[in-house]
C-alpha cells in the first residue's frame, strides 16, 4: 500500500500567474492571481 499527500502553495504566497496573455492587459486590475493553497492525497494498492 502506498499513501501520498501533496500541498501546492503551502505558504499562501501571492503572485500573478499571467500578465499580458489571453487578452489581459499587463497593468490594472485584470491580472490572474496565483493558485490558492491546495491539498491532494492518494492511496493506492497493487495485487
Amino acid at each position: 500500500m502506498m499513501v501520498t499527500f501533496n500541498v501546492c502553495n503551502p505558504f499562501s504566497s501571492k503572485y500573478i500567474s499571467m500578465m499580458g496573455q489571453s487578452g489581459l492587459p499587463a497593468g490594472g486590475d485584470y491580472q490572474s492571481l496565483g493558485a490558492m493553497r491546495e491539498y491532494f492525497g492518494m492511496v493506492s494498492t497493487e495485487f
